[in-house]
């Protein structure tokens, strides 16, 4: 979700040409720029539009996704880790609403039968 959020709030400004996205876990830049079927759809979609969108801005519009390990020691990867750890911030879209929690909720109410 936060790759998400801010890829929208990257693109949203005018004066950004040039994204990059530094993430010690790769496998969500593939959940949130799959087409094909999945429970994140209604969030891919929309994106999608506002990636084609932002691309076609300007030919020096570019977004590049960085893979960097947690073992990697980047001090910027623990500051960033820190400072969400403790942040008092409200999420946007609370986990009980989010695809994963559903799930893990459907799943702990089978178990329980």
């Amino acid at each position: 979700m936060s790759i998400y959020l801010s890829l929208l709030s990257a693109m949203e400004n005018e004066n950004t040409q040039n994204i990059i996205v530094i993430t010690n876990f790769i496998a969500a830049v593939y959940k949130i720029l799959d087409s094909k079927t999945n429970p994140f759809q209604n969030t891919v979609m929309p994106l999608a539009f506002k990636i084609k969108s932002f691309l076609n801005r300007d030919n020096r519009s570019a977004i590049h996704f960085w893979y960097c390990p947690k073992k990697a020691n980047w001090p910027q990867h623990k500051l960033v880790n820190d400072e969400i750890k403790v942040t008092s911030d409200i999420p946007t879209c609370p986990s009980k609403n989010s695809y994963l929690f559903s799930k893990k909720k459907e799943y702990d109410d089978v178990l329980e039968k």
